[in-house]
C-alpha cells in the first residue's frame, strides 16, 4: 500500500512539473510568474513567491506575502521550492 502511495505521489509530482513547465515554456515566461507553496510550521501557511529562476529541479523566488503565523520567514526573503511543492501558479499570457 505504501509503495502505491509513493508511486502515485511521484506521478502527481511529475504531472505538475510537466504542466508547469509546458505553460511557462509556451509563453516564454521564465521570471515574474508566481507559484504558491506551503510553508511548514506549527500552523502551515500557503503563500506566493515571484519566480526569479527555474531549473530542472526547483524554482527560486521572492516571498511576496507577509507571513502571519510563521516567524522564521519574511516578505522579501529568497526561497526555493521543488516542483512537487507547487500548489498553484499564475502567469500573464495572451491566452
Amino acid at each position: 500500500m505504501k509503495d502505491n502511495i509513493v508511486i502515485m505521489h511521484k506521478e502527481c509530482s511529475d504531472n505538475r512539473k510537466k504542466e508547469f513547465q509546458t505553460k511557462f515554456d509556451r509563453y516564454n515566461i521564465q521570471v515574474n510568474g508566481f507559484v504558491k507553496i506551503k510553508f511548514d510550521g506549527e500552523t502551515p501557511e500557503h503563500m506566493w513567491i515571484r519566480i526569479l529562476s527555474i531549473n530542472h529541479y526547483s524554482i527560486t523566488g521572492i516571498l511576496v506575502n507577509h507571513p502571519i503565523l510563521l516567524d522564521n520567514i519574511s516578505i522579501g526573503d529568497i526561497v526555493e521550492c521543488l516542483y512537487q511543492d507547487i500548489e498553484d501558479y499564475s502567469y500573464h499570457g495572451d491566452d
